[in-house]
């Protein structure tokens, strides 16, 4: 938060306003995607990078919240990116433009803030939660001590699409396990 104000500050022409009552009660977790609407308060992004949608933009094309792609190109006007061109998995064949979206999110009781951000984030890694319903070429589980539900296993294991392309990581036996009401009713 802290970042967006010194690069708005360093853009804006004429007389300079602040309110660093605003600005200083922001708490760190307005850092934090999952507390400001999925926006991210920097976002570093190259051509090659991969990113994760982070908001339905067009459901019949697969433009879906968890959509994974690669960034191809930038659309810019007098140095500030406008939008950020990206290779979606699901449709590799086509480009999709993804410009920034404005969300407002509660920073405290009293505060409100608006950030206008792309809604993506980098995906080099992502948890088995938000791989859930993917299919991916490659896949690297993590299946050590941090497996804490049943089925975690199986949702890691089950998205990639050929055996030979998973790989494990800190694997423990112990942490595969179903659930007991759902195992018991198939008996």
């Amino acid at each position: 938060m802290a970042e967006d104000c010194k690069t708005l500050q360093a853009r804006a022409k004429g007389k300079k306003r602040a309110k660093k009552s605003a600005i200083t009660a922001a708490p760190k977790s307005s850092d934090d995607p999952a507390k400001t609407a999925g926006l991210v308060g920097c976002l570093k992004l190259c051509i090659g990078c991969r990113v994760m949608l982070r908001r339905n933009i067009d459901t019949q094309r697969g433009l879906t919240n968890g959509a994974i792609g690669t960034v191809t190109n930038f659309k810019q006007c007098s140095n500030k990116i406008d939008a950020v061109v990206i290779k979606f998995d699901s449709s590799p064949s086509e480009e999709t433009v993804i410009e920034k979206v404005t969300a407002r999110f509660f920073i405290n009781q009293e505060f409100t803030c608006t950030r206008k951000q792309f809604p993506l984030i980098l995906a080099y890694g992502i948890t088995c939660h938000k791989s859930q319903g993917l299919s991916l070429d490659v896949v690297l589980a993590d299946l050590g001590g941090d497996v804490f539900e049943p089925g975690m296993a199986y949702v890691s294991l089950s998205r990639v699409r050929r055996l030979q392309n998973l790989y494990l990581f800190d694997f423990d036996a112990a942490q595969i396990c179903c659930n007991a009401l759902a195992y018991n009713q198939y008996q």
